[in-house]
């Protein structure tokens, strides 16, 4: 999987910029499973372990919360993240209403990759069992099969994908988010005041 992203140990040593995994976070086991495979696969690879500690990047998308000393914060409880830079792991949170859309309804476009088929050959991964299309009863239309809802969920999931691209391209909608990230504590960063910059041109 790694190495078909072009994220196997010697892209990520080699690249100019660092190799970075964004995911909705809620605890960060997928962050830690990753991470343990990325580290054994360089170890087996035998390439500079410093370098691809500093190549990469692991970018949490949370769901936000008050701020106190008892809040807490997945990479706090996770001690692989004291291998890395100190800005190896960075966090974005939203609103909890979008972080739950993100992580619990928003339909997916492929099926369900948990850390346990990362390493498995695809080419030789069993395909899913076939399910039986429901009994059409006598006088009404037949129900819905899995698999033709799973066809009709996918492409609802691409024509929102392509309306988010749209209203990212119109100036009502760029000009906006200018307004909103130019308003944050960070804007006194390079790389977001560029992008407040570049948002607010004509597109």
């Amino acid at each position: 999987m790694l190495t078909e992203i072009d994220a196997a140990p010697s892209a990520i040593v080699t690249r100019r910029r660092p190799t970075t995994f964004v995911d909705v976070v809620h605890r960060g086991s997928t962050f830690t499973e990753l991470y343990g495979i990325v580290r054994d696969w360089v170890v087996e690879e035998h390439v500079d372990r410093n370098a691809a500690r500093r190549k990469l990047r692991f970018v949490g998308v949370t769901s936000r919360e008050q701020t106190s000393p008892n809040t807490f914060r997945w990479q706090q409880h996770a001690p692989w993240t004291s291998e890395l830079p100190a800005r190896g792991v960075l966090n974005v949170s939203v609103h909890r209403d979008t972080w739950s859309y993100l992580a619990d309804q928003q339909t997916k476009l492929t099926r369900t990759f948990p850390p346990h088929r990362w390493t498995v050959d695809p080419e030789v991964e069993p395909e899913p069992r076939p399910t039986a299309p429901p009994a059409k009863k006598a006088g009404r239309p037949a129900a819905e099969t899995l698999e033709e809802r799973r066809q009709r969920l996918r492409r609802d999931a691409l024509a929102e994908a392509v309306a988010l691209v749209e209203a990212g391209r119109s100036a009502a909608v760029r000009q906006a988010l200018s307004r909103v990230a130019g308003g944050e504590p960070t804007v006194a960063e390079p790389w977001l005041r560029d992008l407040v910059t570049r948002l607010a041109r004509p597109h």
